[in-house]
């Protein structure tokens, strides 16, 4: 027979702090879930998008392709500096996405969700790409959010005393 003495705690019943934290933390995570896989998706695309500009710039100056333009080496130049400038942007938003799922680095994530916006509006992906940087930068905004990520933030740093 169980005692009457222990109770079922239920998330959000107030009888428990360590449980209401856990439902609240949970509640939060799934809200920063769907824009931080959004991000991802746009990092990864603009990573590819890169590699793919960088072998095509490659590709041109070393004559490998059928392509000929005056001045295309100074052409090729360009679109591989500005497709590693892709990748690492690229990189940076998946690497702060990534973050965001786990509620850890609110700095990162919000300069993901920037990234995001600012990338969308220099190339022609901005009526896909800028409103899921708007939407990333309005959850990350929320005040349980912010809760959230400085909840666990406060935990790493106890865990590492």
């Amino acid at each position: 027979m169980s005692d009457p003495n222990d109770q079922v705690v239920w998330a959000g019943d107030g009888r428990a702090d360590y449980a209401d934290d856990l439902a609240e933390g949970a509640a939060v995570r799934h809200q920063v879930w769907a824009p931080a896989v959004a991000l991802m998706i746009v990092g990864g695309i603009g990573i590819v998008g890169g590699l793919v500009g960088i072998g095509v710039g490659l590709g041109v100056l070393l004559d490998l392709t059928p392509v000929r333009i005056s001045d295309s080496s100074m052409m090729a130049g360009l679109l591989s500096v500005f497709s590693a400038v892709a990748v690492a942007w690229g990189a940076v938003i998946v690497l702060g996405a990534r973050r965001m799922t786990r509620c850890r680095n609110r700095d990162l994530a919000t300069t993901a969700a920037l990234f995001s916006i600012l990338a969308g509006a220099m190339y022609v992906v901005s009526p896909v790409v800028v409103p899921i940087g708007i939407w990333a930068m309005y959850v990350l905004t929320r005040p349980e959010v912010k809760a959230e990520f400085n909840r666990v933030r406060q935990s790493v740093r106890a865990s590492h005393e």
